[in-house]
């Protein structure tokens, strides 16, 4: 069974690379999940030599824990793990932490008081607190703040593993947010 779509039919994957390489740098993909996603990502990107970097947002690890040597896996590969602060476990944790690596640029944050379903665009839809908070989607930090942070931490990270220049603009708000939002996702003396 083909690995991916692009495989199965190699008439359809030439015409759809040979478009895109007019518009993308298909040398350095990278890849981003959000939930299970978010493992995956971290399965493909350890196990599919084609990914470059990635990003996990909220990344369950449950469907990893019986993954071996997946950080060895992943050599050095830039990652970047973002989580709300609803999502955090102590084994979620625990799993995320093997990826620390000093030889790689590995991050680690969550953003405080949000939660798993700000990184999607679910609370501009609903938009009656109530409904918000009996779906448990409420989150303590506004909203438009967690995923303008989100946004802004991931284009930073992709920009920088595609080879471009920062913004220096979105640096300096990501610094300014930092100290009232963001935390080290694995400061033991911070977690739940």
């Amino acid at each position: 069974m083909p690995k991916n779509l692009l495989e199965t039919n190699e008439k359809l994957s030439t015409s759809i690379l040979e478009e895109l390489s007019s518009v993308i740098d298909l040398s350095k993909p990278g890849i981003t999940g959000h939930s299970m996603g978010g493992a995956t990502t971290v399965l493909s990107l350890a196990t599919e030599a084609r990914f470059k970097f990635g990003i996990a947002l909220d990344a369950w690890m449950f469907p990893l824990r019986d993954e071996p040597n997946l950080s060895q896996k992943l050599e050095t590969k830039p990652l970047m793990f973002i989580s709300t602060d609803g999502f955090r476990s102590k084994e979620n944790i625990a799993k995320i932490s093997e990826f620390q690596r000093d030889d790689a640029d590995r991050q680690f944050h969550f953003i405080k008081g949000s939660v798993h379903q700000n990184h999607l665009d679910v609370p501009f839809i609903l938009k009656a607190a109530l409904i918000r908070k009996v779906v448990g989607m409420a989150s303590k930090t506004c909203p438009e703040i967690v995923i303008d942070l989100n946004n802004k931490m991931m284009v930073q990270f992709l920009w920088k593993h595609l080879g471009l220049l920062n913004d220096k603009d979105v640096d300096e708000d990501i610094k300014r947010l930092k100290q009232q939002y963001l935390a080290d996702l694995l400061d033991p003396n911070d977690l739940p």
